[in-house]
């Protein structure tokens, strides 16, 4: 039979902990100084395996935020703190589980904490299709571009026909 019908907190020990462990090891990988970044990525694959509900209602913030304003990190930032909500909604008797997600979700913020404050002045870097405006700088990642936000080189020079 299934441990976690039996007993949910020796289940969620066993399964959430070692998901904290890889969310922190990637995040704060020690060959790289403890400067890493993959926390979301990590994040999303444990919680598609253990708390497959809360997961895509996080997917489907994440996708509805990305698709409307083209930040990656605003729409990590936003999935994050959804989770805890949507893993109260779905598993509400399991506090651990929730205070998982809650912990996931303070690290997404943290681990985002440079980006938002690119949000608010207005400097984060935009996901752009290839196909659309490119008036603004971009850097090419073969399935489209990021927008710096800022004017092309040619767009603000002096010289040339004035």
């Amino acid at each position: 039979s299934n441990p976690r019908i039996l007993n949910p907190w020796a289940a969620a020990s066993v399964d959430l902990v070692p998901l904290v462990g890889a969310v922190l090891g990637h995040n704060y990988p020690c060959w790289l100084k403890f400067k890493g970044g993959k926390g979301i990525a990590t994040s999303a694959g444990g919680l598609l395996w253990l708390m497959p509900n809360g997961f895509f209602v996080a997917l489907i913030v994440w996708i509805a935020v990305f698709a409307i304003w083209r930040y990656v990190s605003l729409a990590s930032i936003t999935a994050g703190v959804t989770l805890p909500f949507a893993a109260w909604f779905f598993y509400r008797d399991h506090l651990l589980w929730i205070g998982i997600c809650c912990f996931l979700s303070v690290m997404a913020i943290w681990r985002h904490r440079e980006n938002i404050q690119r949000l608010i002045h207005g400097t984060e870097h935009r996901w752009k299709n290839e196909s659309r405006d490119t008036s603004h700088e971009t850097r090419s990642t073969g399935r489209g571009t990021w927008e710096t936000n800022e004017p092309k080189e040619s767009e603000t020079s002096q010289g040339g026909n004035t």
